[in-house]
């Protein structure tokens, strides 16, 4: 294994403290998941369009052919959903 030396701000050695702490391995291990995860969400392909991406998941459930016919279906369309950076990290966290 090869040896990297990186500069941290404060608030990013912070955090790898407490995680390495908490889930109790080392500083390295938290490190190299993080760029594990990042490298695999960096090499998915962002092209096609949603269907493409999905369509193995059109039909798996029951419900109304159409949801857009019943207005309470469309209450939240539309609606930002953002993934906090907690989430983001925590999933980073939990990636092997």
């Amino acid at each position: 294994m090869k040896t990297l030396t990186l500069k941290l701000p404060d608030d990013l050695n912070t955090r790898l403290n407490m995680v390495s702490k908490k889930k109790g391995i080392s500083k390295s291990h938290v490190v190299r998941k993080a760029l594990a995860v990042f490298f695999v969400r960096e090499e998915k392909p962002m092209e096609g369009s949603f269907l493409s991406f999905a369509e193995d998941l059109s039909g798996c459930i029951d419900a109304p052919p159409d949801l857009s016919t019943k207005k309470k279906y469309m209450e939240e369309c539309g609606q930002s959903i953002h993934r906090p950076f907690a989430v983001l990290t925590r999933d980073a966290e939990n990636a092997e």
